[in-house]
Parts: structure tokens; sequence; C-alpha cells
């Protein structure tokens, strides 16, 4: 039913599903139109070792100190 809904053939959806097919954006947005949520989202990029806290920051000796 869905399928048919978004113009997609059972088989993809069924595939969606099973994680076996990765879908296209155009079947991502059909999909977040007729079930109305959000399977996308936004990420902000952020360059590798500039965000304090982050795991590339943390060290064996930041371990140490957070362990006692």
């Amino acid at each position: 039913e869905l399928g048919f809904k978004i113009g997609e053939r059972t088989v993809t959806i069924a595939k969606l599903e099973n994680g076996d097919l990765r879908p296209s954006d155009q079947t991502i947005a059909k999909l977040e139109k007729e079930l109305s949520i959000r399977l996308l989202e936004e990420v902000k990029e952020v360059p590798a070792g500039t965000q304090k806290g982050s795991a590339a920051t943390f060290t064996l000796g930041d371990f140490i100190k957070t362990d006692k």
C-alpha cells in the first residue's frame, strides 16, 4: 500500500525496510511527505579536532584524570 501511494514497487519498499537498499533523495522526499516524518537532518560540519571536549581531543591522560 505504501509503495503504491509513493509510486514505488512493493519489492523496493521491502528492500528499504530490510536495509538491503539505500533510498534515493527522491524516494526519501516521497516517504517524508507520505508519512509526515523527517528521515534526514541537516548536520553542521565541524573540522576534526577543533571542538573542545570532542572524542578527537580526548586522550588517555584525560581518561585517567576523570577516572579518579
